[in-house]
């Protein structure tokens, strides 16, 4: 997994918050959190991940947690669309020599190096991405197919 993952999936993410009317962003379905709470979370994940390939630890304590945002669908677009530039910084400046070395742990886990981070940050915006479409038709609102 590469920056180039985490970046196919986000530009889909970010077609579908641009798309997404705010009614539609912030209504729910009974069996998944509004739209704009998966935005959010998706967001969030992504700025825990990438700040621990600096740090060496992903600390879940630290997850920023604005909920307000996820009530604001003008400020977390903006979040959201400005946050993939962030990501990209940070993802290239780890050295390359650094790719291989494993240095960042989760609780009650081996290490992992920056590069299986970077695989698991992918594999999660693509999940959501998978979860987004689903709601987004669910709730009656057609978003194109994602691949």
């Amino acid at each position: 997994m590469s920056l180039e993952n985490f970046t196919f999936t986000r530009e889909q993410l970010e077609q579908y918050i641009q798309q997404l009317p705010d009614e539609v962003l912030l209504m729910s379905h009974p069996l998944v959190e509004s739209l704009a709470r998966q935005f959010r979370h998706v967001a969030d994940i992504a700025e825990l991940y990438t700040t621990a390939l600096k740090s060496g630890v992903v600390d879940f304590s630290q997850k920023r947690d604005d909920r307000a945002m996820q009530h604001n669908p003008t400020q977390l677009r903006q979040h959201f669309l400005t946050q993939r530039a962030w990501v990209a910084g940070q993802i290239t400046a780890v050295p390359r020599e650094a790719w291989t070395t494993a240095i960042i742990a989760f609780p009650d886990m081996d290490a992992l190096t920056p590069a299986q981070i970077v695989g698991i940050l992918a594999q999660h915006e693509a999940l959501h991405l998978g979860i987004i479409w689903t709601v987004a038709r669910l709730l009656g609102h057609k978003v194109a197919d994602p691949y």
